[in-house]
């Protein structure tokens, strides 16, 4: 993980953005970097643009937006030649958290977004999860009851059922009726759906979160059934 100092200030940055390029496998991706502010100040804003969607993140500080640019160009390149995306750690490849291969965790990872879906799974994979993932809510409603899974990290905003909706029909089947939950967004959440979220036994991260962030988020929730 690249750590990067804060500073907010972006002068180089003619016309206040800056557009590149870079090949993720086959694809072409597009990566812009905006100054909102006047003169090159903040917030800034990164939108990267590829094959199967974009993810558009805003930072106080240019450092944070330049690191995080390389952190998801790493990810698409990886993701890119990495093949299906259910993910089962290899007997070669031993858990960093010392769990064999048969008894580690399985988290369940749903969002719209397939880049976003590929790059958790890959860096919980790394980390010795079992990972299944899902594009949508009714296809992980099937994963969750098909392959028990230990954990789950759902999108909050989804097409046709949100991530709101998956939890009150997860919450119906009593295998899952205590799995441990997180809902991630980067929208804003009033009082009434927090109340909602904490009735159910979620938990609610926003956006944007470094890959260690979800590693981290892997582990808590997991820790919440040992």
């Amino acid at each position: 993980m690249i750590r990067c100092s804060s500073t907010g200030h972006a002068s180089w940055l003619h016309d206040w953005s800056v557009l590149n390029f870079f090949m993720a496998g086959p694809d072409l991706v597009r990566w812009d970097l905006t100054a909102l502010g006047p003169q090159g100040t903040g917030p800034f804003r990164l939108l990267v643009q590829h094959a199967t969607g974009s993810i558009t993140e805003h930072f106080e500080a240019v450092t944070d937006a330049l690191c995080r640019q390389r952190e998801l160009e790493a990810l698409l390149v990886a993701a890119r030649g990495a093949g299906s995306i259910d993910l089962i750690p290899k007997a070669s490849e031993a858990p960093r958290s010392g769990a064999s291969v048969k008894g580690a965790p399985t988290i369940l990872v749903i969002d719209d977004d397939q880049t976003v879906t590929e790059t958790f799974a890959t860096a919980l994979y790394h980390e010795g999860f079992n990972v299944r993932t899902a594009a949508n809510a009714e296809t992980g409603l099937r994963e969750a009851a098909a392959h028990h899974a230990d954990a789950i990290i759902v999108d909050l905003r989804m097409p046709l059922i949100n991530g709101l909706g998956f939890l009150y029909r997860l919450r119906t089947s009593d295998e899952h009726r205590h799995t441990p939950v997180a809902i991630v967004t980067g929208a804003v959440v009033d009082d009434s759906m927090q109340a909602e979220l904490n009735e159910l036994g979620a938990e609610l991260r926003f956006k944007p979160l470094w890959l260690e962030d979800v590693v981290q988020l892997a582990h808590q929730l997991v820790a919440r059934v040992q």
